[in-house]
């Protein structure tokens, strides 16, 4: 697997996602439920992407000294006003971004990775596991481009670290290993339950638990505990997926 190290890639993921996600949200009417996350509807997933567009946008704007941009907190519930709502918003994000480096500090809510580099790529990834949401709630799902989805599972340990910080988390710290084969990138990555994190080591290994096979989009989406679009190849201890979901679940 390999990641995205490119800050203005990144910032493209941002517009190409956010750009999908307001066709989804064109596509079809807003109480449409979301298989992929059973608690919400359309309505609700635009919420939760709205508070969290604003939140990192005027984040971006206060680390660069730039007037915050307005936000309308509740959205439509009409497709089309849902829509050019959300293109709105997500605009103000992308124009943040790209005015600004990924070495500019910033505040972000994981101690080690305070620059806007961090928030590039938090929006990246938020933004394309809801897009694949908003997309399942339409019936049809596009993969996730493949760099950017070895980005979501490199992510994820930064993730937990913020998790961490908020005093409640609690590591699953079985030991247990997945090891992750993509068929479409020449480099492997083990994932550790550590006791007191989680590990993500690159490379191959004979020691795992489990061991996962499929394109690296697929192996990213059993990770976030949605379903993949083509068959994933298991091997080992499936219930090493359950320990997986006690340590990291993305809703």
């Amino acid at each position: 697997m390999i990641a995205v190290t490119s800050y203005d890639e990144l910032v493209v993921a941002v517009e190409r996602e956010a750009a999908a996600i307001t066709d989804a949200f064109r596509a079809g009417s807003s109480d449409a439920a979301v298989p992929t996350c059973p608690d919400w509807d359309i309505s609700a997933l635009a919420h939760h992407l709205g508070e969290f567009t604003a939140l990192w946008t005027h984040v971006v704007c206060e680390a660069t000294g730039r007037e915050k941009t307005p936000y309308q907190p509740a959205p439509p519930r009409e497709r089309e006003p849902l829509a050019d709502w959300y293109r709105e918003l997500s605009a103000h994000l992308v124009d943040g971004l790209r005015g600004t480096t990924s070495d500019q500090p910033a505040w972000t809510w994981v101690p080690s990775q305070q620059h806007v580099g961090f928030i590039a790529r938090r929006c990246a990834n938020e933004l394309v596991v809801h897009r694949f949401d908003a997309q399942a709630a339409r019936g049809t799902c596009d993969p996730i481009e493949t760099a950017l989805a070895a980005e979501c599972v490199l992510e994820i340990p930064d993730l937990v670290e913020g998790w961490a910080q908020e005093g409640d988390y609690r590591h699953e710290g079985s030991g247990r290993r997945i090891h992750l084969c993509p068929t479409d990138a020449a480099h492997e990555l083990t994932l550790t339950l550590a006791p007191d994190s989680l590990d993500i080591d690159r490379g191959h290994t004979d020691d795992a638990d489990l061991v996962l096979r499929g394109t690296t989009s697929d192996l990213t989406l059993v990770l976030y505990d949605r379903h993949p679009l083509r068959p994933v190849d298991r091997t080992g201890d499936e219930s090493v997926l359950a320990a997986w979901y006690e340590e990291f679940h993305f809703g």
